[in-house]
């Protein structure tokens, strides 16, 4: 079973490979990215291998940056520059030139891919993207859900309208071709993370295990609340789902934490999971 620790290229150290033990971890996650690559990242990798601890890549897709029109724009007509939208066909190139560049540095034991979908606010309709390819992704019904997204930014309600059904499916749509795009492309197994529970939605806004089937070779879920009631209702909208693939959770372990109430807080809240991902 994974028992795997979060880490990024910052800390990279001589003696990580001895203190996994301590924290009962068979294995690392590595956030980087492809500027990160280089002599002191073949050596850690090099004395991973002597070690014999698999060494995962976390390719953080999201963080990329992109010129201003390739970013999302809501209903108002705003843009974020610190979400490139992946409709657009220059941000999945992007994307997939960065994967293939990390993937063929190391035979990594998986290459995971963050952000890999449509991000936006806490609130679902300002979260909406209205930029040139999603309008033309969404046809006919994009004027109406633009306008139901203004509407619901001034005067929030609980009922998700009709028109969130296409943009849940194109969302789907889109994240599947790009997954589609970088598994034909890279030769490292693909893990897809999946979105965490999105207000209206649940997880209708991501790709279910089971689309990503024959794509991802594994799936990681991310969950970082131990509200005791929030953690029954996800455990229970996620045991319902079919896992043709094995599923790993991702954890935080907050500073006050011991490892006797990580681990009882990891198996409450995920005990259905192949493995965990710890995140510090």
């Amino acid at each position: 079973m994974l028992r795997s620790i979060r880490i990024s290229r910052a800390d990279l150290r001589p003696n990580l490979f001895d203190e996994l033990p301590i924290h009962s971890c068979n294995a690392v996650h590595l956030k980087l990215a492809s500027s990160d690559l280089g002599p002191p990242l073949l050596s850690f990798l090099s004395e991973a291998t002597k070690y014999n601890v698999a060494v995962h890549a976390t390719i953080p897709l999201h963080e990329l940056q992109g010129a201003e029109d390739l970013c999302r724009q809501d209903a108002l007509g705003h843009r974020f520059p610190q979400h490139l939208c992946p409709s657009q066909p220059q941000v999945q190139e992007l994307w997939l030139a960065e994967c293939q560049t990390i993937s063929a540095f190391f035979p990594w034991a998986s290459l995971e891919m963050a952000g890999l979908g449509f991000s936006g606010s806490p609130d679902f309709y300002p979260s909406i993207c209205f930029c040139a390819a999603c309008m033309y992704g969404y046809g006919a019904t994009g004027l109406v859900l633009e306008q139901v997204a203004r509407e619901n930014m001034e005067e929030p309600t609980e009922h998700p309208h009709p028109s969130v059904n296409t943009l849940l499916l194109w969302r789907r749509s889109v994240q599947y071709g790009i997954l589609r795009l970088i598994h034909e492309a890279v030769p490292s197994p693909l893990c897809l993370k999946t979105a965490a529970t999105i207000r209206y939605t649940g997880d209708r806004s991501s790709l279910s295990f089971q689309e990503a089937q024959g794509l991802a070779a594994t799936c990681l879920v991310s969950w970082t609340t131990a509200d005791p009631q929030k953690s029954r209702e996800e455990r229970t909208r996620l045991e319902s789902l079919p896992r043709p693939m094995p599923v790993y959770a991702e954890l935080p372990y907050p500073s006050d934490w011991d490892d006797s109430m990580a681990a009882a807080f990891s198996g409450a809240v995920f005990s259905f999971s192949e493995g965990t991902i710890r995140t510090e």
